[in-house]
């Protein structure tokens, strides 16, 4: 017969602790540190060109669906944005030259290249660039046609987009639509280019002979301006309308002003200082 057999408890001692094979060693470097550090960094990266892009498309006014695509689609959007709008425009479009150093040259070989792309990707950001660019090069036929294909959809109560149109209607002569655009852009929300608008409408008014709203005008920005034209023209409207004593005082402070100029800022603001003396020839 045999017995049950029960388990027996070995007589062998517990294992060393000691004899235990020795854990890995933490892992240590710059490597490591990089490598744990690079999820980081991509997060900023991605994060910050986010950032770039929506400024830009805010500054350039870019259509609706890049914002969904920049916002919506994070890191792939914002590099899609890069490659097909940031990149080209670094390319050549905008010239890293002050306007004051752009040619005429300069200003058409802008504008092919933004033919070019607005020929690939119809945007309203494109058409307002080649609004600007036609604006420079003094061809303001086109600019007022670019900038009214703008005014279009979600974009046709645009301040920026009217204050373009309103400057290449002054040019062109057509002063009754410059006066219905510079007004669209007289919101109290839209502080941009402030001074110059007034400058402007006050422009169209004396050419429309509505000579008390822009003498009102000239007076209110003239001094606000980094220019003397305001206040020459202020001047010669002033004279227009017999109030020769207040043209003379205006022609005089453009002078005194001229001789605190530097040789830069004279050679710039010669056509108001010259019309000045003329004007005051005139009182000798």
């Amino acid at each position: 017969m045999r017995h049950p057999t029960f388990y027996q408890p070995t007589s062998e001692p517990p294992p060393n602790p000691e004899a235990l094979p020795e854990a890995m060693p933490e892992p240590t470097g710059w490597l490591y540190t990089v490598g744990s550090l690079l999820p980081l960094l991509l997060s900023i990266i991605s994060l910050v060109l986010l950032v770039i892009c929506l400024v830009h498309a805010i500054r350039t006014r870019q259509d609706a669906w890049w914002f969904f695509i920049i916002l919506f689609m994070p890191t792939l959007g914002p590099l899609v944005y890069l490659l097909t709008v940031l990149l080209p425009s670094w390319k050549g479009e905008r010239v890293f030259t002050s306007a004051a150093k752009r040619t005429s040259s300069s200003y058409r070989r802008e504008i092919k290249n933004l033919e070019l792309r607005l020929s690939q990707v119809d945007t309203v950001a494109t058409r307002s660039e080649l609004g600007d660019a036609c604006l420079k090069a003094g061809d303001f036929a086109k600019a007022r046609e670019y900038f009214l294909s703008c005014l279009q959809g979600n974009y046709r109560t645009n301040p920026y987009f009217w204050y373009g149109l309103a400057q290449a209607c002054y040019e062109l002569g057509l002063y009754d639509e410059a006066l219905n655009a510079i007004d669209k852009t007289m919101q109290a929300n839209y502080t941009d280019y402030k001074n110059d608008r007034v400058l402007l409408k006050a422009k169209i008014l004396a050419e429309l002979n509505r000579d008390e709203e822009a003498i009102s005008l000239f007076q209110e920005v003239a001094n606000f301006i980094p220019t003397q034209e305001g206040l020459c023209r202020l001047g010669i409207i002033l004279e227009r309308n017999n109030r020769t004593e207040e043209a003379k005082q205006v022609f005089q402070k453009i002078l005194r002003s001229s001789q605190a100029m530097t040789p830069k800022t004279r050679k710039r603001e010669k056509q108001w200082i010259d019309t000045a003396k003329k004007q005051l020839q005139k009182y000798v």
